[in-house]
Parts: structure tokens; sequence; C-alpha cells
């Protein structure tokens, strides 16, 4: 009884040698066969242009069949041999070695090699499967080897090895200028059962990303038990991408007076660094301009301390010999930049002057500001800040800031602030300007910072042109 199961498996294997006769072979080797074996180059080359517009998106290579009529897929044998093929073809035909080359690297190896494996692949209507291979490979994987291409390391770019010294003793596959042999393979048993019961898993886009950017991560079948789990979702890259961007212009750090000496001079803080700064000239149209520079140091995560240093240069658009004079500003606290956070900062916008002591302390401001989170949608083009500031020689006040930003650095900022106590009126403040946040680039700007009451557009009064350099180190 033994002798006749040994017996039936032996025909078993050797079935698909007994029908290379009579069976027609699979257009993808017929196609390979060409490339190889034949002499009309013309041919080889329609051949080649074949197989260059055969690969499946579903799939990442062409089919046996060439096509998308089903059946769909490939066996690892038949792929074993197909890549046997092209590598020797790619020797024997010089001037289409480049072609080759990059036909065998435009395809992705993903769905066929994972897990330590090699798999048959078979496209259904719900997707791409792997399945047990079950006919064993006639050229023991010598074509996969010859491109480099290792089951237990996938996704990476196929690249041409040369034969081997020691030749393994193959099958033939050109018989006097034409396919035979090995080229007449066809599978003769069909793809066992998968180790799991399968959930077709989606297969992303990734997964048929350029050579050297493959992806190989495609989840195995999940076990029976697990199959209706959730799947886990990984947190997406662009959930991080607020962090990232600051808004162009503070709702935190509005001045409630007009004396102040740098707001509205950016500080390059697009990625934190421990210090960065800016230089910047400012001049005002009713008033003195200046030159100075400004510093931020970030000690810890979004707390900050910022000084500013200025010398007056001009007064009305004039050069004042000899009244020229030193003035500053500081601040300090902890400002976030992210939607549905908190922020608390100390400010004195000056002007700061180093012979007066008292000026050091007397314009104090402190600001609580909330960003309020917004949808998805309005992020990039709106920021809306809500604030309570306190000054120290007045009454606090509730302020509302809205931030239009209709082109990706060019900002429109106005903030209403409205007194909590007593019959002091309801005063706004606007800004407009560009600034990227990034160091070594410019921003300029043309702000307001009142304050003006509601019926005063006052576009001359209290107006203040900034340009500045951003600077971080490298």
């Amino acid at each position: 009884m033994g002798t006749l199961r040994r017996a039936a498996l032996v025909a078993l294997l050797l079935a698909p040698w007994a029908r290379v006769a009579a069976a027609e072979p699979l257009p993808l080797l017929a196609a390979v066969a060409q490339l190889e074996c034949g002499q009309d180059e013309a041919a080889a080359r329609k051949a080649l242009a074949a197989l260059r517009e055969a690969a499946l998106p579903g799939l990442g290579l062409p089919s046996e069949q060439l096509g998308t009529q089903p059946p769909v897929g490939v066996h690892a044998a038949v792929l074993d041999i197909a890549l046997l093929g092209l590598a020797e073809a790619a020797e024997r035909r010089p001037e289409l070695a480049g072609d080759l080359d990059a036909l065998v690297a435009s395809w992705n190896f993903c769905l066929v090699l994972a897990e330590g494996h090699v798999w048959d692949v078979e496209v259904g209507t719900k997707g791409p499967r792997r399945l047990w291979p079950v006919a064993p490979l006639p050229v023991s994987g010598e074509g996969l080897r010859r491109w480099g291409l290792d089951p237990a390391s996938p996704g990476n770019a196929p690249r041409r090895l040369p034969a081997s010294e020691q030749r393994l003793a193959l099958p033939g596959r050109c018989e006097e200028g034409r396919a035979g042999g090995l080229y007449g393979f066809v599978p003769a048993v069909p793809s066992g059962p998968l180790p799991k019961v399968p959930q077709t898993p989606e297969l992303p886009a990734e997964l048929f990303a350029p050579p050297g950017e493959q992806r190989c991560q495609v989840p195995p079948p999940p076990p029976v038990e697990v199959a209706t789990a959730p799947p886990s979702r990984d947190k997406k890259p662009e959930e991080k991408k607020e962090e990232d961007t600051p808004e162009p212009v503070s709702a935190v750090s509005i001045p409630s007076s007009t004396t102040a000496v740098t707001p509205g001079v950016p500080v390059a803080v697009r990625h934190p660094l421990p210090i960065s700064g800016a230089l910047f000239v400012t001049q005002r149209l009713t008033g003195e301009g200046q030159a100075g520079a400004t510093v931020r140091w970030s000690p810890v995560g979004q707390a900050f301390v910022r000084v500013s240093l200025s010398y007056q240069l001009l007064d009305e658009f004039r050069f004042t010999p000899g009244s020229g004079r030193f003035s500053g500003s500081w601040g300090l606290g902890w400002e976030d930049w992210r939607p549905n956070t908190f922020s608390f900062t100390l400010n004195n916008w000056g002007p700061v002057r180093p012979d007066t002591l008292r000026s050091y302390w007397e314009g104090m401001e402190f600001d609580v500001a909330y960003r309020v989170p917004l949808p998805e949608l309005l992020r990039p083009w709106v920021d809306v800040g809500a604030r309570i500031n306190a000054p120290l020689t007045r009454g606090p006040a509730l302020g509302i800031t809205l931030t239009g930003k209709p082109l990706r650095h060019l900002y429109l900022m106005t903030a209403l602030r409205i007194p909590v106590f007593g019959d002091a009126p309801v005063t706004w403040s606007y800004s407009v300007g560009y600034a990227s946040y990034r160091p070594y680039t410019l921003a300029v700007s043309y702000a307001n910072w009142g304050p003006n009451r509601l019926s005063e557009l006052n576009l001359v009064e209290n107006g203040i042109f900034s340009l500045a350099f951003l600077w971080a180190p490298r």
C-alpha cells in the first residue's frame, strides 16, 4: 500500500512535465521566453513592452495570464522561473539589460514575499490574498536569488546579481533559438489553503510605492476568534501637524497701549529651539523710528523668557542727531500655540528706560489666554483666541483675537479689549503682515495697537511699520 502512495505522489509531481508538449505555455512565461530565447530583436522588445504594461495595481506584478480577466494571480513557482529567465536574458542581451533591470525594479513583491515565506497570490472580488503554495519551485528559488529577493527581509528594491559560479543543474529553457522545457511549466496542483482563516485585508496604496520605498508590512490574516475585532488605529502623521505650525500673530501677546516697543515683531519659533530671535527696525507714522534686537530663550517645553533692546534713530521720518536713546521690553511665561490650550504670560512692552527704574515694572501686563479649537477645515485659514488681560496700572479686561490667513504666511489680525469694571470704552487694535516664523526669513507688518475706539478706523495715528530678520542658531 505504501508503494502505491509513493507512486501516486511521484506521478503528481511529474504531471506538469508530462503535459508540457500538450499544454499552451502561460503568457507570462511565453513573454519571458521570447526575451531569453528569441532571435528577433523586434519581437523581444515587443515582449518587454507587454510585460511592462501588464503589472496590475492590486497585485504589483503581471499575472500569469498577462491580463485582468480571471483567473488573476501568480504562482510562486511561475514567478521564480520568470525571474530566472529575465536575469539570463539581461546577460544574453546587453542592449536590453538596462530595460530589464528597470522592468523588475518597477514590480512590487510585497504580496509574494512575506513572513519568511514565498506565497502564491490571487486577486479576487475582495482584493488580493496570499495562498499557501503546494506546487514545488522547479528552479529552487534561483530566480529570486538572482534578483536579491529574500523572503526573510522583503521590501528591498530588486537588484540583478551575477550568476553563481556553481550553477544549478536546471532543466533547459531554450532549444535552437526557441522556448522549451522549463518555459512550458504549468502548475498542475492548485494552491493550498491558507494557514489561517482569512479576513481579506484592505491593502493600502503605499504598498505599491516606487522601488526602494516599498512598505511590506501587510498584516497577516487574523485568527477566526479575533477576526471581528476592530483594527487598531495608529496615530496619523497629520494629527501632529498643529504642533509644528504656529499662528502668525500671537493670540496672547497683544499690548494694551500705544507705547509698546516691540509687539508685532515675530520670533523664530516654528520649531522649538532653546534660543531664537530677530533683528528689527520699526517706524511710527507719527513718532519715532527704532532699530533693535529681540532674543527669546525657551529653557523647557513652551516656557520662555524674552528681552528686547532698541535705539531711536528717526523722529517723524527724520534723523535726530543727539536725541537718540535706548529703550526695551521684556516678557516671560508659558505660551502654547496648539488649539485647546492655555497660555500664561507676563509682559512689559515698554518703553523700558535703562535710566528709569520704575519703567521696568510699571508697564507690566498679565495675560491668561485660550486658543479656541476650530474644525479642521478652518484651521489653515482662521485662528481665534480669548484672553483675560490684567495690567498693573489699569483695570482688567476680556479680549478676543481673530486672525485670518488668506495665504500661507499672510495674515490679518484684529483684537477687541472689553473692560470688566468701570465705564472705560471697548477698544480694538489690528495688524496685517507677512511672517513665516522660520529662521533666516524676513517678516513685515503694519499694526495699530491703539487703544482705538470702535468708532475710529485710525489708519495713521499710532500706526507702526516693522521689518524683521528672524534668526536662530543652526
